[in-house]
């Protein structure tokens, strides 16, 4: 079964529904209004999203060091880390180191890149993409429970539900037309393509934007880079659920091989809960940390940042800004701080370092090399 999918901002601004693909039912969606960016300075506080937060400083030796790009995964009693060619997991309570998971490498059950984890009916679930396109899933113990051979090299896999995987997929030319495939890994079939048949401006130049996925509610969502909706996903229907309104600044499909992405919004790192939905955009260079207050129906937005040591200023506890990055089980928004920005930060600010805990002053003395520091968040109900 195919369906399409096709630009309808103009519809949705005047008729707040949008169709469901697949059917002809109609579904409320919000709207987050973008087109007004802060031009002076705002900062947004913790405390208007958040009640508490908590710090897990991670082992540290020669052996266990993360690498770059780390992702966390916080379950109740572990940590999952995916970073460059590793994935570890550490002890949520002391940030005790436990174990690797998988090897890098060409071997047959070795991985290229480690990729994410989930709650699969209540288990851990470790995922990375092995050399010759097969996803792979290890279990917390670093057990090979599942390899799925992909096909047609998608951008993009997530686990939907019981068998069913969603792979995304970037259109290199104009007569490629798959933008989502459901793929059945037990039948070992695809159960729904869903098409674009946009046209662009054809040429041999790549992009890399694509789309991204995120999970809420046992849900799969996703958000493409040229299409202002986000979708939830289902095994027959692509169902819209938010839309980004970015204005003159939504980044034009027709342009996506030529255009200078700078001038246009780019929206990713997205993160659901029941109450809230975070994102980042970046536009002009800049990153825009954001969050939607799905209650009261309002955008917040920090303003652009260059730093590497900025985010939501911490008045909570008064130590290092906030980035989030996942969220756990506990709805407990998870961010990470590397040892360098910590130190930099108490040399910048003699005045608030006097007044933290005396756990948070120990920090001081970390070392430059050591693991991160995790920063747990926990929303308002």
């Amino acid at each position: 079964m195919n369906y399409s999918i096709r630009t309808c901002v103009v519809i949705l601004f005047i008729t707040m529904t949008f169709p469901v693909i697949g059917e002809n039912k109609k579904t409320s969606i919000q709207i987050i209004d973008l087109t007004k960016l802060p031009k002076n300075d705002q900062q947004i506080k913790m405390s208007s999203f958040a009640s508490e937060i908590r710090y897990i400083s991670l082992e540290s030796n020669d052996n266990i060091i993360i690498e770059g790009g780390p992702k966390f995964f916080v379950y109740d009693s572990l940590i999952v880390v995916r970073a460059h060619r590793q994935i570890m997991v550490f002890d949520a309570k002391e940030g005790r180191f436990i174990r690797k998971i998988g090897d890098f490498g060409h071997g047959p059950n070795e991985f290229m890149n480690s990729h994410n984890s989930y709650l699969k009916d209540g288990k851990i679930i470790i995922s990375a993409l092995g050399w010759d396109f097969e996803y792979i899933e290890y279990t917390i113990d670093g057990k090979i429970v599942n390899k799925i051979k992909t096909f047609n090299h998608p951008r993009e896999i997530a686990w939907l539900t019981d068998e069913l995987y969603a792979f995304s997929y970037i259109k290199q030319s104009n007569s490629d037309s798959v933008l989502l495939q459901v793929y059945d890994s037990k039948g070992l079939k695809v159960k729904t393509t869903f098409k674009d048949d946009r046209k662009f401006k054809n040429t041999n130049r790549f992009t890399y934007y694509g789309a991204n996925f995120h999970r809420y509610n046992n849900q799969l969502f996703t958000k493409d880079c040229f299409n202002d909706t986000v979708f939830r996903i289902t095994e027959r229907k692509m169902i819209p659920v938010f839309v980004f309104n970015s204005g003159r600044f939504s980044p034009p499909y027709n342009e996506k091989e030529v255009l200078d992405f700078t001038e246009y919004h780019y929206i990713s790192e997205i993160i659901e809960s029941d109450n809230y939905l975070f994102f980042v955009l970046q536009f002009k260079k800049l990153s825009y940390f954001c969050y939607y207050d799905k209650r009261v129906r309002r955008v917040f937005v920090l303003s652009g940042l260059q730093a590497e040591n900025v985010g939501y200023e911490n008045d909570i506890d008064g130590f290092v800004p906030f980035r989030p990055q996942t969220l756990n089980e506990n709805n407990e928004l998870v961010g990470y701080v590397y040892p360098y920005q910590i130190k930099k930060w108490f040399d910048e600010n003699p005045d608030k370092a006097a007044k933290l805990s005396p756990e948070l002053k120990k920090l001081r003395t970390i070392n430059d090399n050591d693991n991160p520091v995790l920063m747990l968040v926990k929303l308002k109900e």
